[in-house]
């Protein structure tokens, strides 16, 4: 059986992947857009391949799982992205998403389910480039893009707002939204952040944290701390004491998208 093949960059590494199944290659090429490198210098290789009962998932040969195809697909997704956060990748990922515009950036942090994909794809729609949508990478002080589709639940109003075309299953239950290539922000210095911690209690407009409570929330949200470094402690340090790391719910984080006019 003819299997086709693609190398998706996660961060900084990249995975080659290889499948069987023309669904689960249409929909890593969706969903990984933004994401598709040329062959080579890659941490891993996963296999997706039909067996007796069902897809087998292999990670370097070695077997991941053996389930239904949707199911398959979901655990190699899942696996790719915490393989990089957790294991091969070089940088400091965090519950964050961010966007840039106009040579600024904008950081979503917080945990699942607190926004941070409805304020990226919002931020879309005014222009700005995504970066990440729910894993942000550091490299020192530098974001490093992760710009895979944006996934929302599937009763989320704001894929009324969506082109069909655009739209498609993910296999999680989700609807994902393809980000394009030239809807992807480029690395960029961590000094031309604005951070905002998503609060869905907070009430009121964004509001500064802190340099110790923005170093705090900040770091609480990193999955691997040894990654940190000082370069991007300090680079937070810095921006919370310029009053650049704030505390906001969804909703007040959406008026940072639009300043005031001067």
């Amino acid at each position: 059986m003819r299997r086709d093949r693609m190398t998706i960059a996660v961060g900084d590494r990249a995975y080659g992947l290889e499948s069987a199944s023309p669904a689960a290659l249409a929909f890593f090429r969706r969903a990984y857009a933004a994401c598709l490198r040329p062959p080579g210098g890659e941490a891993g290789r996963f296999t997706l391949a039909p067996c007796d009962d069902g897809w087998l998932v292999r990670i370097d040969g070695a077997e991941l799982v053996r389930a239904p195809l949707i199911e398959a697909m979901h655990r190699l997704d899942w696996e790719m992205v915490r393989r990089a956060v957790k294991q091969d990748s070089r940088c400091a990922a965090f519950h964050a998403g961010w966007v840039a515009r106009d040579g600024r950036a904008l950081l979503f942090a917080g945990e699942g389910a607190s926004g941070k994909s409805g304020l990226c794809l919002r931020a879309m729609m005014r222009g700005f480039r995504c970066g990440a949508e729910d894993v942000t990478f550091f490299s020192g002080d530098r974001l490093v893009p992760f710009p895979r589709a944006i996934q929302l639940r599937r009763d989320d109003p704001l894929l009324d707002g969506i082109e069909p075309a655009r739209r498609f299953e993910g296999c999680d239950g989700r609807v994902c939204v393809e980000v394009r290539l030239d809807e992807a922000a480029a690395e960029t210095t961590a000094e031309r952040l604005t951070v905002v911690v998503l609060d869905p209690t907070a009430d009121g407009p964004a509001q500064p944290l802190s340099p110790l409570e923005g170093v705090q929330r900040l770091l609480g949200l990193c999955h691997r701390l040894d990654r940190t470094s000082q370069a991007l402690f300090d680079t937070i340090t810095t921006l919370a004491a310029a009053g650049r790391v704030l505390v906001a719910s969804p909703a007040a984080a959406l008026a940072l998208l639009d300043p005031p006019e001067v």
